[in-house]
């Protein structure tokens, strides 16, 4: 998998702050290496994860090829999803309102 440009700078940002907090527990400084371990855990976790979770465009095209879904049923999944983001959304401007009950399994 490629690495975007977001990918690559987490990755970089992540990589300099573990090293930092290598560093400066070597060196016995407490407090830089607070702040530098506070700091590798989510930039260099989310850069893994960034690079390791597969796209979505992929993950479909994989379906199509393999005959798993269509088109059709693509294009419902994606319209369902917008409802349910405008549910959400709507809930969260009313949170006094019982938000409606979910239509799947």
């Amino acid at each position: 998998m490629p690495l975007t440009v977001r990918d690559g700078a987490l990755v970089g940002a992540g990589m300099l702050f573990a090293s930092g907090a290598t560093l400066f527990y070597r060196r016995k400084q407490t407090l830089p290496f607070k702040l530098a371990y506070f700091a590798a855990w989510p930039t260099l976790g989310t850069a893994i994860l960034f690079a390791a979770m597969p796209r979505n465009d992929r993950l479909v095209e994989d379906m199509k090829r393999h005959g798993l879904v269509t088109e059709e049923q693509i294009q419902e999944a994606h319209k369902q999803s917008i409802i349910q983001m405008q549910h959400i959304q709507d809930a969260a401007k009313h949170p006094n309102v019982k938000a409606p009950a979910s239509s799947g399994s």
